[in-house]
């Protein structure tokens, strides 16, 4: 399945599980994509100074439904007044909370075995 059927099935079912799991999903893949571009990430948001970046993911992932695939953009986004590498720092421990919580709630769903 293709990643953009994939968001119009939860966006026309309204469907809080799949929406839940695709936060677990992309929550992980950006704690992969900062740890995978650390050095570039830092570099970046002290030439910008800028607070956010936007970056495109690979997504790849398994539903009940099968297998998904994608480009996904999406914005990392540090907290104001943090130097990039404590801001970056500081962000993945907020995803890496968050995955957990998505975890938690998943567990008891038909999307357990993919967490």
């Amino acid at each position: 399945m293709d990643l953009q059927q994939f968001l119009r099935y939860i966006e026309l079912r309204m469907d809080a599980i799949a929406s839940t799991y695709f936060g677990l999903v992309l929550n992980r893949a950006k704690v992969n994509y900062i740890n995978d571009n650390w050095s570039s990430l830092v570099r970046s948001l002290e030439k910008s100074k800028e607070i956010s970046i936007e970056v495109e993911i690979d997504l790849n992932f398994f539903t009940p439904d099968g297998e998904v695939k994608g480009k996904y953009t999406t914005e990392i986004a540090i907290k104001e007044n943090l130097p990039p590498e404590e801001g970056l720092s500081d962000y993945v421990a907020r995803l890496e909370k968050l995955i957990e919580l998505h975890k938690k709630f998943l567990r008891r769903t038909q999307y357990s075995k993919f967490i």
